[in-house]
Order: structure tokens, then C-alpha cells, then sequence
């Protein structure tokens, strides 16, 4: 590790000298841009520009779409759109027909769009540069629609949680494409001032929390014919215990993340004592027991965070 004094440069900055090493064997010169990113308190993350080097490369594909089922040719899709092909062509004899499905199955990925269409071909391309997505303000916005999941599902009349389910798996697709990009390219990976460890933490978190949405998702639809004022108590817990491990993450709060995954204990005795009171509540009580789990899943997270 190297040590560098601060020097005031002005009445309200100041500045640090870079090791030449770096600034050789990055190729940098006067003028050139370095991004400084707040990983945690006390801790930055310097990253250099790409140069003259290509972020993205273009990369096709196409899809026989022929005789396949909509979920065989959603799961295609999908990793066609996870594996960063600029260029998905979708090939067979009625996509005249299943147009309309496979519009509504191109519109669940951020920045694909349908650029050509015949009976035989369609065309999807990819509009966004992997480089352009912010991976931090990706997992916050999941985390936020997650939050109004639970306030939505405590309101009174209750609401369906569909379109926000599929906001955040739109949001965890473009991570995990961005993710994934990182791990393939070092220079995506410095302009998303990403390590290979921090991919694996962020990876983790976003996870839990796709998973939690699918659960508030399914219980939304469980819970209209429940009146069990027990289990939206239950929930609140859970709801609260969320917004506290997420504030933990993103303060990088190792003991406070400790203590709140040692919550799940109650909640899973709360869930045991209700569940035998109510029997047709067994359905209602298993989803939420998920929820915990996720949600002590990302405190661990947390507490293994360097």
C-alpha cells in the first residue's frame, strides 16, 4: 500500500499524486479523466477512462424460434440479453403471429428494442452501453420499489404487486448484465469501478432482493383472502427489518448487520405460533418465512463485506 499527503489546492479542495507506476501502465496523460467513486467511510475507488478501447463489442445472435414454446423463447432471450449480444434475430415461419408475445417479451429488458420485422425475421437490438449503467443506483432502485411493495401490501384497500414485481426484474437483469460484463472486460470493469469481489457482493444482494419481490408478489395475492391482522403485523416487521439491513449495506455497518440477522429468530417464532393458531395461513406464513430468509441473507452479506 502506498501513502500520498494531502495537499490544499483551494479555498475548498484538495488534491493527491497518483503513482507513476499506475499512471504509466494505464496509459494516462494530462487531461485524461479518472473517475473517484465512495465505496464505503474511509475508503475510495480510483478508476481510469477506457482510452481508445471499445466498451462494447458487437456480438449477434440468432434465435430458431421455430416450434419452441413462449417460455423456451423468453428463456433465449433472456440470455441472449444477460450475455451482451448487440444483435438478437429471432428466425421462423409465423413470427407474424407471436409478434405481439414477443414484443411484450422484448419490452422486459432495459434499452431492447425491436428495429426490423417480417413473417420470418425479427430484429432486436440493444441500445445501452454496459458502461453507462450505474450499478449502485440499479440496486437502490430495486431496493426502493421493494420498500413500496411492502408499504403497498399493508395499505388498506390491499394492492397487486405485479407491475412492480416486474419493474425490479428489469432492474436485476440490467445488473446482472452489467455484472457480467464487468467479469468478462477489465476495462468495463474500471469504468464501472468494479472489483471481482465487490461483482460477487453486489451479485448477491441484488438476488435476495429479486427474490423478495417475487414472495411480496405472491403473498399480495394470498393475502386477499386472509384477514389475519397477525400476518400484516408480521410483515411490518419484516418490512422494517429490510429498510434496516439495506441502510447497513450501504453504510458498510458490520455489527449492526449482525445483530439484525439474529432478528430472523423471532420472526420465524412469530410465524410458528401463528401458523398454529391458523392452519389456512400455512401458505401466507412459508412466504414470509422466505422473506426473512432473504432479508438475513443480505445481512450476512453485509457482515462478510471487506
Amino acid at each position: 500500500m502506498l501513502t500520498r499527503k494531502l495537499v490544499k489546492a483551494g479555498p475548498s479542495s484538495h488534491t493527491i499524486a497518483l503513482p507513476k507506476e499506475w499512471i504509466e501502465k494505464n496509459k494516462l496523460k494530462k487531461g485524461d479523466v479518472v473517475y473517484v467513486s465512495d465505496v464505503s467511510d474511509g475508503e475510495l475507488r480510483i478508476a481510469c477512462t477506457l482510452g481508445d478501447e471499445k466498451a462494447k463489442v458487437d456480438r449477434e445472435i440468432t434465435i430458431d424460434a421455430s416450434g419452441k414454446s413462449p417460455d423456451s423463447v423468453q428463456r433465449l432471450l433472456t440470455s441472449a440479453y444477460l450475455n451482451n449480444y448487440s444483435t438478437v434475430i429471432l428466425a421462423g415461419d409465423d413470427l407474424d403471429k407471436r409478434a405481439p408475445d414477443i414484443r411484450r417479451m422484448v419490452g422486459d429488458f432495459v434499452a431492447f428494442e425491436i428495429t426490423d420485422q417480417s413473417s420470418k425475421r425479427i430484429v432486436v437490438k440493444d441500445l445501452l452501453n454496459p458502461t453507462e449503467v450505474s450499478v449502485e443506483k440499479t440496486l437502490r432502485r430495486m431496493d426502493m420499489i421493494v420498500r413500496s411493495m411492502f408499504d403497498d401490501l399493508l395499505s388498506k384497500p390491499k394492492k397487486e404487486l405485479h407491475f412492480q414485481d416486474k419493474d425490479v426484474n428489469r432492474l436485476y437483469f440490467l445488473m446482472l448484465r452489467a455484472l457480467k460484463s464487468a467479469l468478462r472486460s477489465e476495462d468495463v470493469a474500471k469504468q464501472l469501478l468494479l472489483t471481482p469481489v465487490h461483482v460477487l457482493t453486489v451479485w448477491q444482494t441484488a438476488t435476495q432482493i429479486e427474490n423478495l419481490a417475487d414472495s411480496l408478489t405472491r403473498l399480495a395475492v394470498l393475502m386477499k383472502s386472509s384477514k389475519s391482522r397477525e400476518i400484516e403485523d408480521v410483515l411490518k416487521v419484516v418490512g422494517e427489518l429490510f429498510a434496516d439491513v439495506m441502510s447497513s449495506y450501504y453504510q458498510g455497518e458490520h455489527e449492526k448487520a449482525d445483530l439484525l440477522a439474529k432478528k430472523r429468530l423471532d420472526v420465524e417464532a412469530r410465524l410458528t405460533s401463528l401458523q398454529g393458531n391458523s392452519k389456512e395461513l400455512g401458505e401466507s406464513c412459508q412466504e414470509m418465512r422466505s422473506m426473512a430468509t432473504n432479508v438475513c441473507t443480505i445481512a450476512k452479506i453485509v457482515v462478510d463485506k471487506e
